[in-house]
């Protein structure tokens, strides 16, 4: 358990130098995957989760919509509900 510490703050800091690099040549995805090392890497060295389950854990954060709700709860909604701020006839 230990060692997913350590693991995480290297990873914190291998996702500092990304954010700098991107920063030097201007380029966003670097800027991008750097942010998401550091933020895999904080859930492993506070919480000492293993590698896979950050990973799990980043994938389901970034599916989910402005809106709060998952990305598979948005596309199965049916059509039939009405629109915001439309009162349904009863």
């Amino acid at each position: 358990m230990k060692t997913d510490f350590a693991a995480g703050r290297l990873k914190q800091l291998r996702g500092q130098m990304r954010v700098r690099w991107g920063r030097m040549t201007k380029d966003d995805d670097v800027r991008i995957a750097g942010r998401r090392l550091q933020f895999i890497g904080v859930l492993q060295e506070r919480y000492g989760v293993r590698p896979e389950d950050a990973e799990k854990a980043f994938e389901a954060l970034r599916r989910i919509d402005a809106s709060g709700r998952s990305a598979e709860t948005a596309s199965t909604e049916t059509e039939d509900a009405p629109e915001p701020g439309r009162v349904s006839p009863s």
